[in-house]
């Protein structure tokens, strides 16, 4: 009997605990402490070019899970809003998005009767006006815009004596190597500036089953893009520094780049190694 008592005493005990464990929720979010101003010894604007196609980065760009399709999708969902620049002030227009990720085709440059000249009677008149819609665009598929660049701010907090990086803003773009068919430009071409924070929020709640940042090595520990980010799980160069000329590497050092590619590379491990070496 007292054997049967203490075994219900164990159940009672154990019982409330599962119960809890499965209640616990599956991933905890991270908390990046604010620095204040009175703790900030030392701080910089960076801004560093992530591209996608990298061996590192290909989590954020699996199959049909693109972060860029994602976020194209978040805007015409109603989800987020781009903006005009990276410092997030002035919404962008929808029609400059919708520009910006899409190119024009002319098919139907004139409308003729068969020898490429315009005719003059009124029923091609008339036909003109019913047919001709203007040039027509097609939408750049969403696995192509695959650069992004991230406006990032790096604090030395001399209370806990550690640097944080805080991004602010993640810039979509069309690389130059998408090809004429999808960026007849040839350069890297804008689709939208975006807060930060309205990503994050957007990869938690509404996009939390979609944003999966996806772990090749162990299937049962793929994370959410925005965990992701905070675990620097990237790779990303510096490509600018705040400085007050507002210059990027390229433009700082255009000679020393122009006469070895390799010299930018350089120059950009030289920046890392800086933050590094100040920490």
């Amino acid at each position: 009997m007292k054997k049967f008592v203490s075994v219900i005493l164990m159940c009672l005990i154990v019982a409330p605990v599962l119960v809890v464990a499965q209640e616990a929720p599956q991933s905890v979010p991270l908390i990046k402490p604010d620095v204040p101003q009175s703790y900030s010894l030392f701080k910089k604007t960076v801004w560093r070019r992530m591209n996608l196609q990298e061996k590192q980065n290909k989590p954020f760009n699996s199959k049909n899970g693109e972060i860029s399709r994602l976020l194209i999708q978040a805007v015409d969902e109603g989800l987020l809003r781009p903006y005009g620049s990276d410092s997030c002030i002035n919404f962008m227009p929808d029609i400059q998005f919708t520009s910006n990720i899409s190119v024009e085709r002319d098919e139907n440059p004139f409308i003729s009767g068969g020898d490429g000249f315009s005719t003059f009677d009124d029923s091609s008149a008339e036909e003109t006006e019913t047919v001709d819609d203007g040039p027509k665009r097609d939408d750049i598929p969403p696995e192509f815009f695959s650069i992004l660049y991230l406006k990032e701010e790096v604090v030395f907090d001399r209370n806990r004596s550690r640097m944080y990086n805080y991004i602010q803003t993640v810039s979509l773009y069309l690389p130059a190597s998408a090809g004429t068919d999808w960026n007849p430009g040839g350069f890297e071409k804008l689709a939208g500036h975006f807060r930060y924070e309205d990503i994050v929020e957007l990869f938690k709640t509404h996009y939390a089953d979609k944003a999966i940042w996806y772990n090749v090595q162990n299937q049962a520990s793929h994370l959410n893009f925005a965990d992701a980010f905070e675990l620097r799980l990237f790779s990303a160069p510096i490509t600018k520094i705040s400085n007050a000329e507002d210059i990027d590497i390229r433009q700082q050092y255009g000679d020393l780049i122009q006469q070895d590619p390799m010299n930018a590379m350089i120059i950009q491990q030289q920046y890392e190694y800086e933050l590094m070496e100040y920490e």
